[in-house]
């Protein structure tokens, strides 16, 4: 095992970047003063760990554990939006995620890594990290930023989400999507 003291400088180095780097959609999107990449997984894991505790689907720890590392690898890959990755943008990801659940020795508590990402936790981060763009993005929105560049973050946010909780059985979560749509028709038409 690595020294820890260089374990965490490794990571020391990782959040800093991460706390200081705000999230590439938004700044594409003009908004000022961008929500940060560490604020988004703080987001995320909380969501996360709601969803798992009144859906009953998955377990709270390992998914808030999950979530709080789901979006590390951008402090060593960059943050590329959705639109912009490719599938070897996707398979670096994994693998640096990997190997951080390797590196950490969380097998233990998340599992092997190959299941990991394919998991019912992993499902409800999937989840959860929609949810936390499109509640992000209807507050820039409401804020005044109104880019289509924006908009259409939000639309593919919601789109995911709405898919995954359908698939996934999540009535109350598809109406309350439905809810938001129907609320925001300059946005979804």
């Amino acid at each position: 095992m690595q020294d820890i003291d260089d374990i965490i400088d490794k990571y020391r180095d990782y959040l800093m970047k991460l706390s200081s780097t705000p999230r590439t959609g938004w700044i594409r999107s003009g908004v000022k003063d961008a929500e940060t990449i560490s604020e988004h997984i703080f987001e995320v894991a909380i969501y996360s760990l709601i969803l798992a505790k009144i859906t009953g689907y998955g377990e709270p720890g390992k998914t808030v554990v999950l979530a709080l590392l789901h979006d590390l690898p951008e402090a060593v890959v960059g943050d590329i939006p959705k639109p912009d990755k490719d599938v070897s943008d996707y398979m670096i990801e994994k693998k640096v995620l990997r190997d951080i659940i390797i590196e950490l020795g969380l097998e233990d508590i998340v599992g092997e890594p190959e299941y990991t990402l394919n998991s019912k936790e992993y499902r409800l981060i999937k989840i959860s990290d929609n949810l936390a763009t499109l509640y992000k993005g209807l507050r820039y929105y409401g804020e005044g930023y109104n880019s289509q560049y924006l908009r259409q973050i939000i639309v593919n946010s919601w789109e995911e989400a709405y898919k995954l909780c359908r698939e996934l059985g999540f009535q109350h979560l598809v109406e309350h999507l439905e809810s938001i749509r129907d609320s925001y028709p300059g946005i979804f038409r």
